[in-house]
């Protein structure tokens, strides 16, 4: 198995120089974060370190983990298309019009903008250091440049197999858009993943004209505590394919008569409302480490991901590293496999 800056599992957003020292590659048996059974492999480089959870038979469903001196991303599994961790600086809104620096932590590396003088969300403590506060009434983001949203294929469905969408949230709405590829221009609408009546919420586009729209009647989500929160979507055959929704590490709530495959389009991929004009369902609240993976994750992989989120939530404290100030900037390095629970 190879492991470089183009593999599906991706050892670095670009291609990092390894010293080639016994320190530099350390592996473990039956410890992957996938599977209970497959390596972890350590990898120490110029940039950090990358810890790589193998799943033995399934290489590409495998997961990285990137590390540094001043952050860890959350685990990125499997053909990762988006992992954004929008870090800033805490109690300053985003610039109008404006590219969001380092806003993807994939290789991918999808640049995210701001649209327009208004919609102009703010940066809060999150999850993990930061994430965005968006107002419900005209805050949002999209894939694009300086101001301009702007269709990314990396986030179109493969045609076949599944995509797996997720994020940490906080909000007291019954309703609002948490991600989406869905604009108002013909043969633009792809899908949809919010909260609908407090609950988890999805539309599915085969077609402008056929879709199926999702609610869940499981765990209500509006009480203004963190959830994370996860949508697959699975292509079977036009009206058998599957969403299944989880709450906090759980299956939520899961239907088999979707539509499907969903159609590529071409329209922006947006975080905090759809770009769809007269109808954005802008979400009220905050997001955390939204992402996207053209793979269905296991319950495992989504458990797993929860509980690391968790514990870097748990952590608001800035005092246990030294050096380090700020209970965001402590969040940042938090969450790792021994995380603690909150001393505050």
């Amino acid at each position: 198995r190879t492991y470089d800056e183009s593999s599906g599992v991706a050892l670095w957003s670009s291609a990092p120089s390894i010293t080639g020292s016994a320190g530099s590659l350390t592996v473990t048996q039956g410890t992957s974060t996938v599977d209970g059974n497959s390596n972890t492999i350590y990898i120490g480089h110029n940039d950090g370190m990358s810890v790589i959870n193998e799943k033995a038979g399934d290489a590409g469903n495998g997961s990285v983990k990137y590390y540094t001196n001043s952050r860890i991303t959350e685990d990125m599994a499997g053909d990762i298309r988006l992992m954004a961790p929008l870090n800033g600086t805490l109690s300053t809104s985003t610039d109008a019009n404006t590219t969001i620096a380092s806003a993807d932590a994939s290789v991918k590396l999808n640049p995210l903008t701001t649209s327009g003088a208004e919609g102009q969300p703010a940066y809060a403590t999150g999850v993990r250091g930061t994430g965005l506060t968006f107002d419900g009434v005209n805050d949002y983001v999209c894939t694009g440049t300086t101001g301009t949203c702007a269709d990314d294929t990396d986030l179109d469905f493969p045609g076949t197999g599944s995509m797996t969408f997720g994020a940490w949230i906080k909000t007291s709405s019954a309703s609002g858009f948490i991600m989406a590829k869905d604009d108002s221009q013909t043969t633009s609408r792809a899908y949809d993943f919010g909260v609908s009546t407090g609950k988890l919420y999805a539309e599915i586009y085969k077609s402008d004209a056929e879709a199926t729209n999702v609610t869940s009647t499981g765990m209500t989500v509006n009480d203004n505590n963190w959830h994370f929160v996860n949508m697959i979507y699975t292509f079977v055959a036009n009206g058998t394919s599957t969403v299944t929704f989880y709450v906090d590490g759980r299956q939520d709530y899961t239907v088999s008569n979707v539509v499907g495959p969903i159609q590529n389009v071409v329209s922006a991929f947006s975080v905090g409302a759809r770009t769809y004009t007269g109808s954005f369902n802008f979400f009220s609240g905050s997001i955390d480490e939204p992402f996207v993976t053209a793979e269905a994750l296991t319950p495992a992989q989504i458990k797993h991901m929860y509980e690391v989120g968790k514990r870097a939530l748990q952590n608001h404290t800035a005092s246990r590293i030294v050096g380090v100030t700020g209970a965001d900037n402590y969040q940042r390095l938090m969450g790792n496999a021994s995380g603690g629970t909150s001393t505050s």
